[in-house]
């Protein structure tokens, strides 16, 4: 159950972060709160261990640090993502059994659950709710981060063909519309909210036995995407990000349905 604190822990600040960037202008204190109200209701209402959801709080501090919402580029994207492997790894093959029982919030989940779904324990649930959350922006920011740092290598391949100045502007980290040509950095656009619906259908099918759902969906992507990539193929570069784009989502599709079918086998 830990694993699905530092998610949820995770999941929410991000989709808090973004929510408020710019309606708020300390968005640090709202991201903040909801680590601080998700590690309380993990220790009282969960009867979880103070250290590993200290450990949680820590490991998602250090996410949000790590993850810019814009421009995610630069060796600190590459240490986030380090992180959040080390962190669910540790909370994973480490963590305390959960003592959830003993907590107020089991006592509601028991009260309020339906009766189809008496089988399915508070650790299964609340680890499908945390990845369904994590799905989101966080994923999103992964999958910017992947897409960045390929952009980054290409554009650092062809700094040779074009002038110093972009390459100047690149190694100092800045938008990486400054050294890709227009047009290609906004192709493919709507990902930000297919990406998620996408990972959310690709879970939810796997977890309802219905592979066949996920091949028609992934054949579905590429034949709606087919036309855009086709008009930008003197280039390649719409090809590449939805490659490098579709692949990533994958893979966080994939290690999430595994993370559940460990957690409910468990």
């Amino acid at each position: 159950m830990i694993t699905a604190i530092l998610l949820l822990m995770i999941g929410l600040s991000d989709l808090v972060r973004i929510r408020f960037e710019r309606s708020v202008r300390q968005p640090w204190i709202l991201v903040g709160s909801t680590v601080l109200v998700v590690g309380a209701l993990a220790i009282f209402g969960l009867s979880l261990d103070r250290a590993w959801v200290l450990f949680c709080a820590a490991a998602a501090a250090g996410w949000v640090a790590a993850m810019p919402i814009r421009n995610a580029a630069g060796p600190r994207v590459s240490l986030g993502l380090l992180g959040l492997a080390i962190a669910t790894t540790l909370t994973l093959a480490y963590g305390p059994p959960s003592n959830g029982s003993n907590g107020f919030l089991a006592s509601v989940y028991t009260e309020i659950r339906l009766p189809a779904l008496k089988s399915v324990t508070l650790t299964s649930t609340l680890s499908v709710i945390a990845v369904a959350i994590f799905l989101t922006a966080s994923a999103n920011l992964i999958t910017r981060a992947a897409l960045t740092l390929v952009k980054q290598d290409s554009a650092a391949r062809s700094a040779d063909s074009t002038d110093a100045k972009s390459l100047h502007i690149l190694e100092r980290g800045q938008s990486i519309t400054s050294v890709w040509p227009e047009g290609q950095v906004s192709a493919l656009k709507g990902g930000r909210f297919i990406g998620p619906l996408e990972r959310l259908l690709i879970v939810a099918a796997a977890l309802a036995g219905a592979p066949a759902v996920i091949v028609g969906l992934l054949a579905a992507k590429g034949i709606v995407r087919f036309p855009e990539i086709s008009a930008n193929q003197d280039q390649g570069a719409a090809a590449e990000t939805f490659l490098i784009g579709s692949l990533t989502s994958w893979a966080i599709s994939a290690a999430a349905i595994g993370y559940i079918v460990a957690v409910s086998t468990t």
